[in-house]
């Protein structure tokens, strides 16, 4: 009954360590690129998109754990997706209408869209799993996101100050990928605590739904609760 559900936990936590140390790499080498060339930067949305879907496909599973925690993951995706169009019609704008919407005002919007939904695309990986885990890693979740957050804040503000450079780029047909990339590999690299931690979490919450463990007191995972023992009836005196 839970073979989907560990697989998304598996296809997740390979996907957490590989990125955990490839960022760990770049912020310890500080090397623009990483081993293997540009194939490493779809590796994190290749694994995202996998897990997601083996997630949704053993919705039913999740759902038997802890429904309303699902619904959250549910929502917190959905902030991420509205800001990922919010980021780009920020740019559209600027580039199209750059007499209506400033660029200092782009700029603005573009930073805090980048880092929200940088944000809650990890409160997500959190939500769908942190409560599969035990105490030890329900904490190494919420460090993961702060964590999250301080690296999110970061690259919000260098997406904000590289608007006019993205902007002049895109006026003369010259965007590249080493071009969008290359300013916000410091603040990326700063993710490999947040992919680690997201990784002994994801490690953890797997071990549980392995064992039984992660059913919120109802017994094995996708079974009812369990049975009380029967009582014997008591002889007549």
């Amino acid at each position: 009954m839970t073979a989907t559900l560990r697989l998304a936990l598996t296809v997740f936590s390979v996907g957490f360590l590989v990125e955990g140390l490839g960022d760990l790499y770049t912020f310890v080498t500080r090397a623009a690129v990483l081993p293997g060339g540009g194939l490493l930067v779809y590796f994190a949305p290749a694994f995202t998109v996998v897990g997601l879907v083996s997630l949704w496909l053993g919705r039913h599973e999740w759902n038997e754990l802890h429904k309303g925690r699902v619904r959250h993951a549910h929502l917190s995706f959905g902030v991420t997706v509205v800001l990922s169009v919010v980021a780009a019609i920020s740019v559209g704008l600027a580039y199209l209408l750059p007499a209506s919407v400033p660029e200092p005002t782009a700029g603005w919007v573009f930073g805090a869209a980048v880092a929200g939904l940088l944000w809650f695309l990890y409160l997500t990986y959190g939500l769908a799993a942190g409560h599969l885990t035990g105490t030890v890693g329900k904490l190494l979740v919420v460090l993961a996101l702060v964590w999250a957050a301080v690296a999110a804040l970061l690259l919000g503000d260098t997406a904000r100050s590289f608007l006019p450079s993205l902007l002049s780029s895109l006026s003369h047909r010259a965007l590249t990928e080493h071009a969008v990339l290359d300013p916000f590999v410091g603040q990326l690299s700063l993710l490999f605590v947040t992919y680690l931690l997201l990784f002994v979490a994801f490690l953890d919450a797997h071990r549980r739904v392995l064992r039984g463990d992660a059913a919120g007191g109802r017994g094995p995972v996708g079974g009812a609760a369990t049975a009380a023992p029967p009582v014997s009836p008591t002889p007549p005196r």
